[in-house]
């Protein structure tokens, strides 16, 4: 956490890109063997699961332009474009919605934290 206040300290901000490289590494690592185990129909287990990857803070504890990553999904309707660029303010609470209303844990129009609604650009 430390090295998340680096005041642009250039010692601070290498050993923070050394602790983000182990982290993808492993994180890369992970989804590689969900992708890696196939089911009976053919899918992958990475279909059949969700993760999103986030941060719940910007810079200087924002809630606002979070950097996410959402792997998975596609047994569920999850419709994988790439980068997605969605209405400025979209609250990380949407993909959260998105991902319950997709497993079947909550109904679209369901309240869920301050999200406003289901983020339709990624389903299918």
């Amino acid at each position: 956490h430390t090295l998340s206040h680096h005041n642009n300290d250039p010692r601070k901000l290498e050993d923070l890109a050394k602790a983000d490289t182990i982290y993808m590494k492993h994180w890369a690592g992970f989804l590689d063997r969900l992708k890696s185990i196939r089911e009976v129909d053919g899918s992958t287990l990475l279909d059949h699961t969700m993760l999103g990857f986030s941060s719940g803070m910007g810079i200087g504890h924002s809630k606002t332009r979070l950097p996410t990553a959402f792997f998975g999904g596609a047994a569920h309707g999850v419709n994988h474009q790439g980068h997605v660029v969605l209405p400025e303010k979209t609250p990380l609470a949407s993909l959260w919605h998105t991902m319950a209303w997709k497993m079947g844990a909550i109904r679209a129009e369901a309240e869920f934290q301050d999200s406003p609604g289901i983020i339709r650009e990624i389903t299918s």
